[in-house]
């Protein structure tokens, strides 16, 4: 067993050496030391391409393939020890669950957790060298020229598959989750009464403190968290959680915006602090019967959206992203909020994984002095010192041999530059590895951690459901949330919100979805439009060549607008996705002013299954969905619609950008259906737009659904109406360039990856 606290670096320092990858040998095996740079030399330079000789690429093979033999010796070493390990526990636990006078049932747990931590080291241990082997095999290409990369990891994957999926040891993962499900209940039900007296703050006394400090210590991945699920679900401390149903903003009653960790109060004053931050449980029959029963339903709808789905079906194989739960992320101020949902800043990830690229390039995971880092260590082993594979001159075998340990870790484990050796810096790759295209890399919450903030401001917002919702608001909100996730979880384009992540299951109070932050609104950037317009035109007439430069200027970041708000369209129509709550609250813009469209929670896949025989697109479908005043008439009156009745949504929204004006301002309901639905009603078309945008609005909003274009069109049309001078295709490229190094840096790869 590790021993507690005990972290990857730790145990890379101490005990794993000799089996991780030989970076440093493998480095120095490329460096024609003719061509290699001087001390005083210029580094920026130092990883252009030189000669390198067949014999160097001989003996940068033997150092490879030793690496490879020594990491599959450590797994089948750890895969027995999980095994002998595993069976042990497996038989105790079998025990314990079916002698009732067996005791001990928390010291067993206990040992079940620390079983499933150190699994998880050894995992991480493994990914690391993953992502070392894609590293050394990169700046293998770059000195040589040559394009082996990609076939030696493609086979590193087919013959050695534990480097990516863990193999017995995932397995053994999942089984130790299980074990501590399974006793935690036993746990549950041997637990005495303690009396019904409510405590002062109006809750029933909580479980053991034992109990409680093992159910808390578990970390929870993707896969777990299904097996644990009921386990989670039974736990849980809130009645009802919150709603993700996402629409107009709402009063934020009893919300705490100051200290968001903290739960908002109910309706009867009472707080719900959440079990898995505040390590409290109350033990209700009723609660844990609510909880439980969202959890059930949640599933169910996530099962029906999956059903007879060809775009499901063709995205089996997409990963899904990393997990947390809500006692490993730390949130501050409120960002946002509608009327089920909040959406919080996220400040920390707390979780012992690291980003591999920063800890492959920094060796530590911050500047503490050596000395510094292992004084929390306890260890009665021998300093080994620092390991490292060599080749023997005279016999040409590989062997590991020892050198005394240095002030810092760099020695071994680390890509930064030795002076004394080869002179090649990998500092300079730090970003490009970030960005690094590549479907090798597969955990991302140490990214997450590493990476949290960029600068002071934090990269990442977590949306999650009100605890102010009450009846059917509850369940729906749920179910909204969850559909949510899975919908972005498959999706990749440049201009839709990015998931990264997910806070606890689906259905769970607390079930949040961690997205990236934007910068501001549509609906917040038109206001600032319409002053800077406003002060445009009240400038004085000695300056109006400026000011029409200005106005120029200002449309066309309009017209961008539309042309990438309907990119994102049209890549969800072309997958028989409608959005079905376009508006410009719902559409925002990155630190890089780059369009992100989000608030998936009511789209809807249009199933062959649901389509209307005599119709090309019309579908059954559920009416008065989305927001009113963006409603296609079809939709208010509660007839069949299909994808066209998100281009009239999109028509509305886009007069908005254009006439910095909202559309049917204060109409009430009975009015919007009077004027708007039944008597076709329009926003007015100044005269000094161009034709062919009128033109535009006129059939993307027609009241006959079948004679509106389709997002392809619109798009298209859009692109007609931009200067002739204006580099649209240069421009997308470059989005997409973006958008792409954000997802490999995430190590998170959707196989779906188009933009049409």
């Amino acid at each position: 067993m590790v021993e507690f606290g005990r972290t990857l670096t730790t145990m890379v320092q101490d005990e794993w050496k000799p089996h991780a990858v030989a970076y440093n040998s493998l480095k120095h095996a490329l460096v024609n030391e003719e061509n290699a740079p001087t001390k005083d030399c210029d580094y920026s330079h130092a990883n252009s391409t030189h000669h390198i000789t067949d014999k160097q690429i001989a003996s940068y093979f033997r150092l490879y393939d030793d690496s490879v033999d020594r990491l599959s010796a450590f797994y089948e070493e750890r895969s027995i020890w999980a095994e002998e390990t595993g069976t042990s526990l497996e038989k105790q636990v079998n025990q314990c669950l079916f002698t009732p006078s067996n005791g001990g049932g928390s010291h067993l747990v206990a040992q079940c957790v620390n079983f499933s931590k150190d699994i998880d080291l050894v995992l991480e241990f493994l990914d690391l060298n993953a992502t070392a082997f894609s590293k050394i095999m990169k700046k293998f290409d770059k000195l040589t020229s040559l394009s082996l990369r990609e076939a030696k990891l493609d086979e590193l994957k087919k013959t050695h598959p534990y480097l990516y999926e863990g193999g017995v040891l995932r397995e053994y993962k999942k089984r130790s989750c299980e074990w501590v499900s399974k006793l935690d209940k036993r746990l549950n039900a041997q637990e005495e009464p303690v009396g019904s007296t409510l405590l002062s703050h109006g809750r029933k006394p909580s479980v053991s403190r034992a109990k409680l400090s093992i159910r808390n210590s578990l970390i929870l991945g993707k896969d777990e968290a299904e097996s644990l699920k009921l386990e989670i679900t039974s736990s849980a401390d809130e009645t009802g959680g919150e709603s993700s149903k996402s629409k107009e903003g709402g009063d934020d009653k009893g919300s705490n915006v100051d200290n968001p960790q903290e739960c908002e109060p109910n309706e009867g004053g009472q707080r719900n602090c959440d079990l898995l931050m505040r390590g409290s449980s109350v033990g209700s029959t009723k609660e844990d019967t609510v909880v439980q029963e969202i959890v059930e339903r949640v599933n169910v709808e996530l099962c029906l959206l999956k059903a007879d789905s060809p775009y499901f079906d063709s995205h089996l194989d997409v990963a899904h992203p990393p997990a947390f739960s809500s006692r490993e992320v730390d949130i501050e101020r409120l960002l946002g909020q509608g009327e089920f949902c909040k959406i919080y800043e996220v400040t920390r990830f707390d979780v012992p994984e690291s980003c591999h690229i920063c800890f492959l390039h920094r060796g530590y995971h911050d500047n503490q002095p050596f000395e510094e880092m292992c004084t929390s260590v306890k260890t009665s082993k021998p300093d080994r010192g620092v390991f490292e594979t060599v080749e023997d001159e005279t016999t040409k075998e590989l062997k590991v041999v020892a050198r005394a340990r240095s002030p810092s870790f760099h020695d071994y484990f680390s890509f930064k530059r030795d002076a004394n050796t080869d002179g090649y810096s990998d500092l300079a790759d730090l970003e490009t590895d970030h960005n690094d295209e590549t479907q090798y890399r597969r955990i991302t919450r140490g990214f997450m951690k590493d990476h949290c903030l960029r600068g002071e401001k934090s990269r990442y917002a977590i949306k999650r459901l009100r605890n102010s919702l009450v009846g059917e608001d509850i369940m729906n909100a749920a179910i909204d949330l969850a559909r949510e996730g899975e919908f972005l979880a498959t999706l990749n384009h440049p201009n839709i919100i990015k998931i990264r992540a997910t806070i606890e299951v689906p259905g769970h109070p607390k079930f949040s979805l961690v997205l990236d932050r934007l910068a501001e609104t549509l609906d917040a950037r038109i206001d600032r439009w319409r002053l800077e317009k406003k002060q445009s035109k009240g400038k004085f007439m000695g300056i109006i060549g400026k000011k029409k430069k200005e106005l120029k200027k200002l449309w066309l970041d309009r017209l961008l607008v539309g042309y990438d708000l309907s990119g994102a369209l049209e890549y969800l129509h072309n997958r028989s996705i409608l959005h079905r709550d376009i508006k410009a609250e719902n559409v925002g813009f990155d630190v890089r002013g780059d369009l992100k469209l989000f608030d998936l929670g009511l789209s809807k896949e249009l199933k062959p299954c649901d389509r209307d025989a005599n119709c090309r697109d019309v579908y059954q479908s559920s009416g008065l969905v989305g927001t009113r005043r963006y409603m296609s008439p079809e939709v208010v009156k509660i007839l069949p619609y299909g994808l066209s009745t998100d281009v009239y949504s999109f028509a509305i929204c886009f007069h908005e950008v254009l006439s910095l004006s909202p559309a049917f301002d204060n109409y009430t309901r009975e009015q919007h259906y009077k004027e708007v639905v039944s008597e076709g009603k329009r926003p007015k078309l100044p005269k000094s737009w161009p034709e062919m945008i009128k033109d535009l609005f006129r059939r993307s909003w027609h009241d006959d659904a079948s004679k509106r274009p389709s997002m392809e069109a619109v798009r298209q049309l859009i692109r007609n109406a931009l200067p002739e001078d204006h580099k649209i295709d240069e421009r997308a490229n470059d989005l997409m360039l973006r958008s792409s190094r954000s997802t490999s840096a995430h190590g998170f790869n959707p196989l779906d990856l188009s933009v049409n």
